[in-house]
């Protein structure tokens, strides 16, 4: 990998956007005031390149670039792409965000089972926003059977985890459950332990 495509490759992972889009102004297409400057359709090659080499933090990068449209044509197919690539290397945050993209419909059809299916594997990591949703679903029946116990586990460790809307939803779905229920919910919620499945790739 040549020097910039190792500097691409260091901002991609680190999410130091705003240096590599400081560093490609001269060639960049001009840019709207308080917006960074368009890249290329080489340049988006070339990070496109680096993130298929670099690690899961600078695939997620890139999705979101493609979802906010921040340098890049605002795509939303892309950004799924890229969040899927990160999401199957075992990030979390890019697993939440896949679960998002199914659950609402962007860049694919929507898919309640798609989005509890990455909502759970982010939720397992220790991901708040992903516990929270997937407590809802079990709750609803969305996308997976309705579980009431499995959701009061996770909408309790969301709301221990600061989300404040996991916390109302606790207190609301206790009307519906019995108080065997609410113990078991409570014990398996005592019980867990995120697992450890991605990994930052070492620096070179």
């Amino acid at each position: 990998m040549d020097s910039t495509l190792k500097r691409i490759a260091f901002c991609l992972a680190t999410g130091l956007v705003a240096i590599l889009f400081a560093g490609c102004s001269r060639s960049a297409g001009p840019a709207q005031p308080g917006q960074p400057p368009s890249l290329s359709s080489s340049q988006v090659r070339d990070w496109e390149s680096s993130a298929e080499k670099g690690d899961a933090m600078a695939k997620y990068n890139l999705a979101k670039m493609f979802r906010d449209g921040q340098g890049v044509p605002q795509s939303a197919t892309n950004a799924l792409i890229w969040f899927r690539k990160s999401a199957e290397a075992g990030y979390h945050k890019a697993q939440y965000h896949l679960g998002e993209a199914y659950q609402q419909g962007e860049g694919t059809a929507a898919s309640g089972a798609e989005a509890a299916a990455w909502y759970r594997k982010a939720a397992e990591q220790g991901n708040a926003n992903a516990m929270e949703k997937l407590g809802f679903m079990l709750w609803k029946g969305e996308g997976t059977a309705t579980n009431y116990v499995e959701a009061h586990k996770w909408l309790a460790l969301a709301a221990a985890d600061g989300e404040g809307k996991a916390a109302k939803g606790t207190k609301k779905i206790e009307l519906s459950m019995s108080q065997q229920q609410i113990a078991e919910a409570k014990k398996l919620a005592a019980a867990f332990v995120p697992k450890k499945v991605f990994k930052k790739a070492e620096k070179e």
